[in-house]
């Protein structure tokens, strides 16, 4: 990779794998463009402005931990070639030559895609009998990151927002490109932002509420930065920020996403802080009034995967504005 930075483990090196091999455009089937030698190349581009760029190759691939073969306080444990010879599933995988944006300095070495896209991961596994659902769940803690952390809507509604939020923060300014130095107890101090998806019956909707200790993020320096944006010219990304501490189900055969609440590191938890969902109507007038909510969005879906629309709402104004805004989970791989 002749434009990538270092990161947790070495280069994969397809020369030393005993089961890889390069996929050609034909074998591939929808590659972004043909080498010389008609290896196939793939590139990703995501909605924070980070892409990628890659050779793909055909590997025997295992999701889970590997067993240590050096492990002698470990004798029971069973020997990676059996794992992946019982449990793998043979895949495709870019090889990545370029990066840029995020890719660059994040310490993991790629990316996991769990679209609906048909060369994801969970439908190879189902294909495989490894799963007896196309369904998955991720439970981040605070440590824990899908591919973007930060979440991002549409910046015709940053105004407007801000406005809000000052006015429930007793003038507090919502700064999104500014560290501040807030303690613990000031940002418990601060509004919970609350997001509004619809349910699966007429009518129905859930609230997830972000509380501040989750959307601001803290920086080595001990100041923090908020890390939900308003930055899009359209649509936007649901990041980790708004997904930590819940368990997240992806029902991708029934387009169904559900959020419970969940101590996703039994180490370390927020107390009456933490994240929360509950259950109220769209139509209720009293349902805003009780949540005063700041952002809301409403879960539907797309005929390229899961997605979400974005109502923003300010209280007391009749004006709604809709957009759509994607599940960073549901990026392609």
């Amino acid at each position: 990779c002749v434009d990538c930075e270092e990161h947790t483990d070495p280069p994969y090196d397809v020369s030393k794998s005993t089961t890889a091999n390069y996929l050609t455009c034909a074998e591939y089937g929808h590659c972004y463009s043909c080498e010389s030698n008609n290896h196939c190349r793939m590139t990703q581009s995501y909605a924070e402005g980070s892409m990628w760029s890659a050779l793909m190759v055909s590997e025997l691939c295992w999701v889970g931990p590997l067993p240590s073969t050096n492990d002698d306080n470990a004798p029971d444990e069973p020997d990676p070639s059996m794992l992946l010879s019982k449990f793998g599933v043979r895949f495709p995988i870019g090889c990545q030559t370029k990066e840029t944006g995020l890719f660059l300095t994040q310490k993991e070495n790629g990316i996991m895609g769990m679209s609906q896209d048909p060369n994801t991961i969970v439908p190879f596994l189902v294909k495989s009998g490894v799963l007896r659902a196309n369904l998955f769940s991720l439970c981040f803690a605070d440590t824990g990151d899908s591919g973007s952390t930060d979440s991002y809507f549409p910046s015709s509604v940053g105004s407007s927002f801000a406005s809000l939020y000052r006015t429930i923060a007793n003038g507090h300014s919502y700064r999104e490109d500014d560290a501040v130095l807030l303690s613990p107890s000031d940002q418990r101090k601060l509004p919970n932002i609350q997001i509004v998806l619809r349910g699966t019956t007429p009518g129905s909707s859930v609230v997830l509420s972000i509380p501040p200790l989750q959307y601001y993020t803290a920086n080595a320096d001990g100041s923090v930065a908020n890390n939900i944006h308003f930055t899009q010219s359209s649509g936007g990304v649901l990041g980790a920020s708004t997904m930590a501490n819940f368990d997240v189900i992806f029902d991708m055969d029934q387009h169904r996403v559900g959020f419970a609440p969940a101590r996703c590191d039994d180490a370390h938890g927020h107390g009456d802080f933490a994240p929360n969902v509950s259950k109220g109507q769209w139509t209720d007038k009293s349902f805003w009034e009780v949540y005063g909510t700041l952002v809301t969005a409403v879960l539907v879906c797309s005929s390229g995967g899961l997605a979400v629309l974005l109502l923003v709402r300010v209280l007391g104004r009749r004006q709604q504005h809709w957009t759509q805004v994607a599940l960073e989970e549901s990026d392609e791989s």
